[in-house]
């Protein structure tokens, strides 16, 4: 403000020349006005630019599902539960256990998921083997019979993770077993598979 003042000052005793400056004053301020406000719009838009953005392209987070009723599960009735389904459920085997990992996991066994390949799978040959390659074999029942003791020891402990972390929804079955109606009073204990009386399974020394 005082440089425009000023530059008033000088048009009236400056004449011509004194015009001539004072409008050359008046221009820089306004440009520099104008650029001020330029970089304060630029300031506070590119950060509600990036959280529309955000905003825009930020998945819906799917709906939590009920538990699941327990029961039993051929490789092949294991299979429809990838993920591709209506409700999107996700299961998983692991030592002969099936596990629901759709609430708690879905980010993981899920399309597009690290673990994708998983979902709907006895997943226990390759959790041993530290792998995401499921063998060529994966749609067939696979007894584990020539694993060795120390990857039965392996596959226990992944199966005591998936037990903690995701709910234990059934068993699966080999070609020889039938399917169990379960009660609803029933509880996890009686879903467990017992590897010392499972002539299918090698024991752990």
């Amino acid at each position: 403000m005082n440089c425009l003042l000023r530059s008033i000052y000088e048009c009236r005793v400056g004449g011509m020349w004194g015009w001539l400056s004072a409008v050359g004053t008046i221009s820089s301020f306004h440009f520099w006005m104008i650029s001020l406000g330029i970089i304060s719009f630029i300031l506070v838009a590119i950060p509600v630019l990036i959280c529309t953005v955000h905003l825009f392209n930020k998945k819906p987070h799917p709906a939590t599902l009920p538990n699941m009723r327990k029961r039993d599960f051929t490789i092949q009735e294991l299979r429809q539960f990838d993920g591709s389904g209506v409700d999107g459920r996700i299961l998983i085997a692991v030592n002969g256990n099936v596990f629901d990992v759709t609430n708690n996991g879905r980010e993981f066994y899920g399309k597009d998921g690290p673990y994708a390949i998983f979902a709907g799978r006895d997943a226990s040959r390759s959790l041993t083997m530290f792998t995401t390659d499921m063998p060529a074999c994966s749609d067939e029942y696979d007894d584990l019979s020539d694993l060795t003791s120390d990857q039965m020891k392996s596959l226990k402990e992944w199966e005591l993770q998936f037990r903690e972390r995701y709910p234990l929804v059934g068993k699966l079955l080999s070609p020889s077993e039938t399917h169990h109606l379960y009660e609803s009073a029933e509880n996890d204990e009686s879903l467990q598979v017992d590897i010392g009386t499972d002539p299918t399974r090698p024991k752990v020394d």
